[in-house]
């Protein structure tokens, strides 16, 4: 943890270890007791040592000592350099948290709660545009040599008040933090907005201006006041930083870089696999099937096979591959995916593969019409299947004959939870409607969890418990958004239909999936007993684990230890 390499001659600087030492005890042995839950002995214990000093001389009245220091904010001090970044709203919540943590004279000015800047986070409205929020404080840190210019006395873990000093022990400094309040712009464009409501302070600065610089030579741009300023992005995919300017009605002037992520269309060799011609939104009433409420929003992307170009069959869907993605968790949890995985991603993949041509095989050689279905949400397998047969319908109303007068089938391949998915639909389908009513002659499922997926419990206890921990009486868990998407994955049908067993709080409740088993909806529905119809197809799994369900480890195996001098180890089991 940075700040452990110090000179400990020093008694702030012990002081300083001591804090970070206390929180990774925190973090090391809460998984197994729960001790700290409920309490903040980080606190306890500042509260101790600073107890006697007279919180009046602190010129903020925030002490950087006495509150959390999860992020270095020294870094954050209104200059531009490398590690002046605010690449993610949850590490904008760190800093925001450390220093509202910090108030140690009641007299100070305060800022909003962790809890009321959240509640005004979520209670934005959907916009095309990103809010950018910012944060302009000054704050207050022990002067390392305090001991040794006679302004302090340190005694029993506690520091005093020197009596006559004739010099300040603090020295006063800035912090200047922006950034996006979500990590990904729509599509390759990045547009933000100005919102002077969310701007956040305990100094008596007064916003002038906003400026933007995309670092793309036109310099920085006025970001007026609820306006909206984009840049569109066609170089490549990823993180696309910039720096954010800020100027105070006094004259004062402050920067950081920022950034957001964008998905760049694909350019190069795999961009011209199959022709681009058409993508269906099925949050719009397009498909001719389609019924309000019956199913998932998403997007089927039809990519037609470049063989039949300058054939009268090039514009139509002659031999489908229908692609089925898997478990995606972009839409639910941006903070943890940063870019949805889409037709784009699928291609390059397979374009990259070592020593074969996949998509050329597909494309040049069998002449396969690419559909891919892309999932909006996380909804149940169910409802996602729903989906997927309107999806099937369509493209079995829009087919037609191959230029010899034969009608290709479909062939079907579900990627991870999309196995599951494709199994299920293509099974109700033949139940409900008949085995000619797929038209698909193959299902194919890569790396599908037939019978369960399985993240240790270890690590899922881990996550809710250290969510928990509380630092300057705000728990962990209101400064992550990665933890808080984490909880809300925890708690959607397609994780609780998949996941074998998972932690649903802190105190390590455990809910066991009963979704694919024996005597269920999903296990009933895909198993096809003498009376059922015969499936048209053929089901092919594959996999990149071991071959004929051998297990790769045994329940219980321990996978890591975290062992920290005397404390308890941390185990993660599977």
């Amino acid at each position: 943890m940075a700040g452990l390499m110090l000179n400990f001659n020093n008694p702030f600087n012990k002081i300083i270890k001591m804090k970070k030492y206390f929180l990774l005890v925190i973090i090391t042995i809460v998984t197994s007791f729960s001790l700290f839950a409920q309490s903040d002995p980080v606190k306890v214990q500042l509260d101790h040592i600073f107890q006697y000093i007279n919180k009046t001389q602190i010129p903020t009245g925030y002490l950087d000592e006495y509150g959390a220091q999860f992020v270095d904010k020294k870094p954050y001090n209104g200059i531009l350099s490398d590690s002046n970044i605010i690449r993610e709203l949850t590490i904008f919540k760190l800093i925001y948290n450390d220093l509202s943590t910090a108030k140690i004279n009641s007299a100070a000015l305060s800022l909003p709660t962790i809890d009321a800047l959240n509640s005004q986070l979520e209670a934005l409205p959907a916009s095309v545009s990103t809010p950018l929020i910012i944060h302009l404080s000054h704050y207050d840190s022990l002067r390392e040599d305090g001991i040794q210019q006679n302004l302090f006395t340190y005694s029993n873990n506690q520091i005093f008040d020197r009596a006559g000093r004739t010099q300040s022990p603090y020295i006063t400094k800035l912090l200047f933090a922006a950034c996006p309040t979500l990590p990904y712009g729509k599509g390759n464009t990045i547009s933000l907005t100005y919102n002077p409501a969310l701007f956040y302070s305990n100094w008596n600065k007064q916003v002038s201006s906003v400026s933007i610089n995309f670092l793309d030579g036109a310099g920085y741009v006025l970001l007026p006041a609820h306006g909206t300023l984009s840049k569109i992005y066609t170089d490549s995919s990823g993180f696309k930083k910039f720096a954010i300017k800020l100027v105070c009605t006094d004259g004062s002037i402050y920067y950081c870089y920022s950034g957001q992520y964008v998905d760049v269309p694909v350019t190069g060799s795999f961009a011209n696999r199959y022709e681009i011609i058409e993508e269906i939104d099925l949050a719009n009433p397009l498909f001719t099937k389609e019924l309000a409420g019956q199913y998932s929003k998403g997007k089927v992307y039809v990519r037609y096979s470049k063989k039949r170009l300058g054939t009268p069959l090039e514009n139509s869907i002659v031999k489908p591959l229908i692609v089925v993605e898997g478990y995606d968790i972009h839409d639910a949890a941006p903070s943890l995916q940063k870019e949805n995985y889409n037709i784009n991603k699928l291609i390059e993949e397979w374009d990259q593969l070592q020593g074969y041509d996949f998509n050329g095989v597909l494309d040049d050689e069998a002449g396969y019409d690419l559909i891919f279905v892309d999932y909006y949400t996380m909804d149940a397998i169910q409802d996602n299947a729903k989906m997927l047969e309107a999806v099937i319908d369509e493209i079995n109303l829009r087919k037609v004959n191959n230029g010899l007068g034969v009608r290709e089938q479909n062939v079907v391949m579900g990627i991870s939870m999309g196995g599951l998915v494709s199994r299920y639909c293509l099974a109700k389908m033949t139940k409900n409607r008949g085995s000619a009513s797929t038209d698909t002659r193959l299902l194919l499922t890569m790396d599908s969890p037939h019978q369960g997926a399985n993240i240790p419990l270890g690590f899922q206890h881990f996550i809710y418990d250290f969510g928990e921990v509380s630092v300057g009486s705000v728990k962990f868990k209101k400064v992550s958004d990665q933890l808080k998407q984490f909880y809300e994955l925890q708690m959607k049908p397609a994780t609780a239909q998949q996941l074998i067993a998972r932690v649903t709080d802190a105190n390590g409740t455990i809910v066991y999936n009963t979704f694919l088993q024996n005597g269920n909806d999903y296990r009933n529905t895909i198993t096809f007993s003498g009376s059922d119809p015969i499936p048209s197809y053929s089901f092919k799994a594959v996999s990149q684990g071991s071959a004929c369900a051998q297990w790769v480890m045994q329940p219980g195996t321990n996978l890591v230890d975290v062992v920290d001098n005397k404390m308890a180890a941390l185990n993660i089991i599977l």
